[in-house]
This record gives C-alpha cells, structure tokens and sequence, in this order.
C-alpha cells in the first residue's frame, strides 16, 4: 500500500483583492504528497522488532512495484553534507578550462564536463564529479579483493579533498540500514549485502544539472531514460525537482522533490542477485527552465570478482526457476562505462 506524506510549502501569491490602494499579498498552505512509497529510516534504527519488520517489508514492497522509494529520517550528517556542497559548488563555479584539468585521469574519477557536440547520444545537461573509496591497494591484495582506482582532487578548493570524503564515508555507513533491509527480505543472513560492497568500488557523484539554454529545452534532458548497472543507488541532496520514473504502461510518474528526503532505487545487479524480486526501473531527470539542480547520487557497487547470480532463496520467493543470468559483478559491467577506459 503506499504510503504518503504531506509537506507543508508557504507560498505567497498576489491576491484579488486591493486595500488602501496596495495589492495585498497572502500566504496559503499546500499539502504536496509524494508519489513512490515513502519509508521512516527510525522504524528500522529505533523501533522494535515489529517496527523493524514493518520497515524491512516496506522496503521490498516498495522495491519491487516500484524500484524506488523516499527514505525519512536518514542519519546523514547535515554538517558533512552542508560543508561538501560548499565545497563542489565553488569547484564548479571555476574556469571550464581549470576544472579540465581533473577530467579522464582514471575511470571513474574525477571531473566530467558538459559535451554538447557528443555525437555518440543525445548530450544530458550536467557537469558532475567523481569521488571512489580511499583505500590502500596493498590491504586490498592482502584480502584477494579487486584493486581499485585512487581519486583524483582538485588543488581548488583546499577543503574540496577533506570534505568530500567525509561525505563519501557518511553515505557509505547511513546506507548499509537498508542494505540490511534488503538482505533480510532476499531470505539472506543480515549482513550478506554489506559483505558484497565492503571494500568495492562504489562511487559518489557530485552532480550539477546546468541551466537549460531556451533554445535547446526542448532537445536536452539533465539525464536521459537509463537503468543504473550497480547494486542500490541513494540519492542525497536532491535541489529540485525533475526526477520521473517509468512505470510498468510506459508512463512517467514525477518523484515530487521534497527536502530532507532521500530517494533510493534498485539497481541491475540487485534485480539480477533477487531473481527479479526488487526491480531496476528505468528513470530519467527532466530540464526545468531558468534553474540549474544538484543531486548527490551513492552508487553501492559489488566488489567485481563476486558472483551476482540469482541467489537460490530469491529463487524461491519469486516462483522457483532462475530468471536471471548467472555471472559475476565484473561480467555484468563489461561493455557498460562503468567499466570502460575512460568515464563516459
């Protein structure tokens, strides 16, 4: 069933109405109401067994008809997180040619610009940087786990490097609440999911969704329709709204952009470790003119040796055959730019 929340947004208008010669302005209350399930994170961290069972069922509804739902009550520090826009937003607000300077040094890392002349696909207005784990590749070679790419920091600004990881290390410790939730609903011990992304190259996204020139609104997305190829995606930070997903007719139904919410969304390997019992839905960030829009997506990823076959008790709960290909994280991104030599 979906649950709904009402936010309360004061908005003035210009009344129809004049007294003593002056427009007099009005202040009026609308009830917004999101549109995917919406999901109380202190259920789960403060509640009792019930609480938590409510929220763990919640979730796989949520993931499974919808492949998205709002989370209430993430324990991010807004301190970090605050600091961290302060720092990308001045990185972006410097010269095209400075900030070219940290673009395709490594894989997924780093700066990535704005290309208006791709002719590969339909360009996606936006700028983004690129933040990997800090970790050191002689531990990963002691554990027998796939290395990972260093990052890349700007000298500009100075706190830019401080910051950013303290955010990536906030979002990698709030999300394994659900990453719990999830292995719980699959039939899987609790920590099964954070055991698969420990030490794996997940991956922040610091995205700035640039104004729409009025000559090409009609012709440009922020981001085009596509499916995310990891495990599970937490989007912080949300400025706007522009967020849709697709719905099982093809239809699109608009995420309704309310603060303090954090969107989360199932993923390819999610959906293919399930059996398809959590969905991977495609979505897209439609352009709003005269505004541009930040969105801090945490990209969970499987660390690249590990098997994401459809596990044998999703197999169970989702009709008894395998539906899914059997293959491992690093197989499933082949091809994919994830994987590729430079970030696309």
């Amino acid at each position: 069933m979906l649950k709904k929340i009402k936010f309360s947004i004061l908005l003035v208008f210009l009344a129809l109405f004049v007294e003593n010669n002056q427009i007099i302005a009005t202040e009026i209350d609308l009830q917004i109401k999101q549109t995917i399930p919406v999901i109380d994170l202190n259920d789960y961290k403060y509640g009792d067994e019930a609480s938590k069972s409510k929220f763990i069922q919640e979730v796989a509804d949520a993931l499974h008809e919808y492949g998205f739902f709002a989370l209430e009550n993430s324990d991010v520090d807004t301190n970090i997180l605050n600091d961290s826009f302060d720092s990308a937003k001045t990185f972006f607000n410097q010269d095209h040619a400075y900030k070219l300077l940290y673009q395709n040094k490594y894989p997924n890392r780093g700066y990535k610009s704005f290309n208006l002349n791709n002719a590969l696909k339909k360009p996606d207005l936006q700028e983004y940087y690129h933040v990997g784990r800090n970790v050191n590749d002689e531990m990963l070679v002691q554990l027998n786990f796939s290395p990972i790419n260093p990052n890349v920091w700007p000298d500009s600004p100075l706190d830019f490097q401080t910051n950013l990881s303290a955010l990536y290390d906030e979002f990698d410790r709030s999300g394994q609440y659900v990453l719990e939730a999830c292995s719980i609903a699959m039939g899987e011990n609790a920590d099964f999911l954070s055991k698969m992304t420990a030490y794996s190259d997940s991956i922040l996204r610091f995205i700035h969704y640039l104004d729409v020139p009025s000559d090409l609104y009609e012709n440009l997305t922020w981001k085009a329709p596509h499916k995310d190829p990891n495990l599970i995606t937490f989007i912080y930070g949300i400025t706007s709204a522009g967020l849709e997903i697709q719905r099982p007719d093809e239809s699109w139904l608009k995420v309704e952009y309310i603060p303090g919410q954090v969107i989360v969304s199932g993923s390819n390997m999610l959906e293919n470790l399930s059996n398809g019992l959590f969905k991977s839905t495609p979505h897209r960030v439609m352009t709003y003119r005269n505004q541009s829009r930040y969105a801090i997506p945490f990209f969970y990823h499987v660390r690249r040796e590990l098997d994401i076959s459809p596990r044998e008790k999703a197999i169970e709960r989702t009709g008894g055959k395998a539906l899914y290909p059997s293959m491992t994280a690093e197989e499933a991104l082949e091809g994919h730019h994830w994987f590729g030599e430079k970030a696309q």
